[in-house]
């Protein structure tokens, strides 16, 4: 006999989703009937937790809690084919799934057209290159304008970090700059919901409230921009509504448009991610190099393997910030992938690509404290 290979692939339906779907609990099995004495099954496995054919950035929740009582180990699989460019930046967060609240938590991704508060830009639709097609924009920008958007969050739905009683936010954002635009900075805070009298507002680690200067492209494109760390008080015995804080400025003589497409969240404890602020050039460690089909497995203690599927993967950048450790439970994971390296110094004329199509599996080691008497 030869050797056949077999890949077969069903979507549920009916009664088979109550019975087997992802809100089952249970154990994954098979059944093995061969026709023949001599037949026999190479390798067989098992993936929880994957997720085929997304559109990304997007905030996945993991089907299913992940047992134990300590961090699970994660090794996180991103399959990428198509598009335009390769994506070269990765930016994966993650956290406890955040229960409902009185606003969203500050995790995952904001709708920039979701804004209050508005000054200078307004929301507009029919936006090609915008998420949902919608955004904040200023056609006709002016150094006169002033520009201030925010969207409210709730910080107590997070888990504090350690040895404190806040959690540290990363802000990224991505915003849309036409050439002509002189010297733009955007500034992020996080402010009482009823106003400055009540609080004073507190701003990134990184810039303050000088905000961060971003580089000028030589056409009018998208870029990802790292706007820095907020810290936000968890308090979940009393919880209240922070508001994001968005201001933008520009120089004199700015002309031509600025916008915003949407913000993305993620706890600066629980982010792992490729460099950014650096040129793209041949020194840059791209996460994927090819717009063919590649896989790219980033292991929990942050190395990586990459490789032409089916193939076993070959060692490659890795990503850099905080060991892929989930906490047990239901959980949440942020994905962005990018043809930009956020933050690249150098002006140009290139546009970020919308979105990136991937499959994506996480596979996880759970973990349980070991607890022993002194005597």
């Amino acid at each position: 006999m030869g050797t056949f290979a077999w890949n077969l692939n069903t979507t549920l339906a009916g009664g088979d989703i109550a019975a087997f779907g992802s809100a089952v609990k249970g154990s994954p099995g098979r059944v093995w009937i061969p026709k023949t004495v001599g037949a026999s099954i190479a390798e067989y496995s098992v993936e929880p937790y994957t997720y085929r054919n997304l559109i990304l950035p997007q905030a996945i929740t993991l089907a299913g809690a992940i047992p134990g009582d300590a961090m699970a180990l994660a090794d996180v699989t991103l399959t990428t084919s198509g598009g335009a460019a390769p994506p070269i930046f990765a930016l994966l967060g993650w956290s406890r799934k955040p229960a409902a609240g009185l606003a969203q938590a500050p995790f995952g991704l904001i709708e920039a057209e979701a804004a209050g508060n508005l000054s200078g830009w307004a929301v507009k639709g029919s936006l090609a290159d915008f998420r949902g097609g919608s955004g904040l924009i200023d056609t006709a920008a002016a150094a006169t304008d002033a520009y201030t958007a925010s969207w409210p969050v709730d910080p107590s739905l997070m888990a504090r970090d350690s040895f404190t009683t806040e959690v540290a936010i990363e802000v990224w954002l991505r915003i849309y700059l036409s050439p002509t635009i002189v010297t733009p900075a955007f500034t992020i805070s996080a402010r009482p919901q009823d106003g400055l009298s009540y609080g004073s507002a507190r701003y990134t680690d990184e810039w303050g409230a000088a905000g961060k200067l971003v580089t000028v492209p030589t056409a009018a494109v998208m870029r990802f921009v790292r706007l820095g760390t907020l810290r936000m008080l968890v308090d979940p015995v009393h919880p209240r509504i922070w508001l994001l804080w968005l201001a933008a400025s520009i120089g004199a003589g700015s002309s031509g448009e600025i916008g915003v497409d949407y913000l993305a969240l993620d706890p600066a404890n629980g982010r792992a991610c490729s460099p950014c602020s650096k040129p793209n050039d041949s020194g840059y460690p791209d996460f994927i190099a090819s717009t063919a089909e590649t896989s790219k497995t980033v292991k929990s203690d942050l190395s990586a393997l990459v490789a032409k599927p089916p193939a076993f993967g070959h060692p490659d950048h890795g990503l850099g910030g905080q060991l892929l450790e989930l906490p047990p439970g239901e959980d949440e994971l942020l994905v962005k992938l990018s043809s930009l390296v956020p933050d690249d110094p150098t002006a140009f004329a290139t546009d970020e690509q919308l979105a990136h199509s991937a499959t994506v599996h996480v596979a996880c080691t759970p973990r349980w404290n070991l607890v022993r008497s002194g005597s």
